[in-house]
């Protein structure tokens, strides 16, 4: 029930778990190279590079949450 992924260092999904898919709504390849970002409520879009990229790219890691959305039925990223 975790979610795990990995992410390079721009911000890409490298790998999901089923997890991620079940809560989400999306297939694997729908994560697959695209930017964490692009699944960010738009409120929270403009921090991400900022508060968690930077901080990964410092520290090496990042703790904390972030707010993603769900895919709506009938609808997939543009």
């Amino acid at each position: 029930t975790d979610l795990i992924y990995t992410q390079g260092m721009e911000g890409r999904f490298i790998s999901v778990n089923p997890a991620m898919n079940k809560l989400f709504g999306y297939d694997t390849d729908d994560f697959l190279g695209r930017r964490a970002i692009d699944f960010m409520e738009p409120e929270f879009q403009s921090d991400f590079d900022r508060r968690y990229l930077e901080v990964v790219k410092k520290k090496g890691y990042h703790e904390g949450t972030a707010c993603y959305f769900k895919k709506k039925r009938g609808k997939g990223l543009s």
